[in-house]
């Protein structure tokens, strides 16, 4: 009898992450108005971090 080694079914799915562009923010505050987090560069400009939605996969999706 032969054995045969069956890989999970989820890891034939894997690939590579996409290339992102890291933007490294230097401070973070709250924003006492809207209770969001605020993100600054080292010039004290704000670094747009695109929108986030709770329990949401764009990047990874295997749909």
């Amino acid at each position: 009898m032969t054995n045969y080694v069956v890989p999970p079914w989820g890891t034939t799915r894997l690939r590579p992450f996409p290339s992102v562009t890291v933007v490294p923010a230097v401070s973070t505050e709250i924003d006492p108005d809207t209770q969001l987090g605020i993100r600054r560069d080292r010039f004290g400009r704000v670094v747009e971090m695109g929108k986030h939605g709770t329990g949401t996969a764009v990047e990874t999706s295997t749909i």
